[in-house]
């Protein structure tokens, strides 16, 4: 497999890299030292160009600049913790909010712009870069040694691994906040998709996308992907969770997490291409992209809704403050260990 460290530009003082890697089909998928981010993953076009599947950046600037989290790792906590508060060990807790009232991503000091120190490992069908931080103790209490393994196979397999030590008691629930467009052009919007998860339940929010604090059957919802459901013929439901958030915003608990089986799949069948997923970790937080923010360029085009499809393996949001929910407590010296894997499949039919 070849693998290229190419400059990814210089903010705020710093110089950022990209590292390149390319499988013996020709598939390129890259990742940068800001934020231990995926930043591209291109197929091959018969026009020598790769069509990225993935919304990224150009470089250093434009992400610092485009106040997304686009690929990048999220962190010391995924999702929203409500109020930016909670209580730990008998401490009460006040953290950033940095969406409205509510603490997003890890906040003002989250990982997505920390430059991580990486170390690249050559295999003979695989490639691994792994990237490390200290989370220092500013928000959250006490420290964590972060490491994040980004793993890409001549098989076209991406897998993430998530360990993490807490020097002391803290809070830790980490994921990667990659979008999803396998049209290979995010001028063509996701509602072309396929889209499958094996969740029985899921979590209605309330109007600032925080839990309710019960999990809901997806009996009879458009929540209920069990069997797959092209998503544009989900936009006219009128469902009262689906027409909250114009789509899916919203975690949903993976029946069989941690088994040999995909919990969810992606499809394009317009382009004959598919997303297996696998992960350890017992929920999907699935959105849709249902808004745009300020005018973004991706690859050169300005975003639309609809133009990517987040898949985020975690514990869900809030889970500090509804224990019900799940756990995201790292007690001190404890390691925590997650996975996740995304296989990109073809239709045999229509080859890439």
């Amino acid at each position: 497999m070849k693998v290229e460290v190419v400059p990814f530009g210089s903010y705020g003082g710093k110089d950022f890299v990209e590292i390149l890697m390319t499988n013996k089909q020709g598939i390129r998928i890259g990742f940068s030292d800001l934020g231990a981010r995926i930043n591209r993953w291109g197929i091959p076009n018969q026009e020598g160009h790769f069509e990225e599947i993935v919304l990224g950046h150009a470089n250093a600037q434009e992400a610092f600049e485009s106040n997304d989290y686009y690929g990048v790792t999220v962190g010391p906590v995924a999702g929203r913790i409500a109020e930016g508060r909670f209580t730990l060990n008998g401490k009460t807790y006040q953290l950033s909010q940095n969406d409205g009232r509510n603490h997003l991503h890890g906040g003002l000091e989250g990982y997505d712009l920390q430059q991580f120190a990486y170390a690249i490992e050559e295999a003979a069908d695989a490639v691994t870069v792994t990237f490390r931080l200290h989370s220092p103790k500013i928000e959250y209490p006490g420290s964590v040694a972060v490491e994040v393994k980004h793993r890409f196979t001549d098989d076209n397999v991406w897998t993430i691994i998530y360990k993490g030590e807490a020097e002391e008691t803290t809070l830790f629930n980490p994921t990667n906040h990659v979008y999803f467009n396998l049209n290979g052009n995010n001028q063509t919007s996701v509602l072309n998709h396929e889209m499958t998860i094996k969740a029985s339940h899921y979590l209605p929010l309330d109007q600032e996308a925080i839990p309710l604090g019960e999990k809901a059957s997806v009996e009879e919802t458009p929540f209920d992907l069990r069997e797959g459901k092209r998503f544009g013929d989900l936009l006219d439901s009128q469902d009262p969770q689906f027409r909250l958030m114009n789509g899916f915003d919203h975690p949903f608990i993976l029946d069989t997490p941690g088994t040999a089986e995909p919990v969810a799949q992606f499809t394009c069948p317009d382009k004959g291409r598919s997303l297996e997923v696998y992960t350890t970790s017992p929920a999907i937080v699935v959105y849709t992209h249902n808004k745009v923010g300020d005018p973004t360029l991706i690859w050169d085009h300005p975003l639309k809704p609809y133009a990517g499809i987040v898949l985020e393996t975690q514990e869900v949001p809030d889970a500090i403050n509804q224990p019900q929910l799940g756990n995201i407590i790292v007690a001190k010296r404890q390691i925590y260990s997650s996975q996740t894997s995304y296989r990109l499949v073809f239709d045999e039919m229509k080859g890439k």
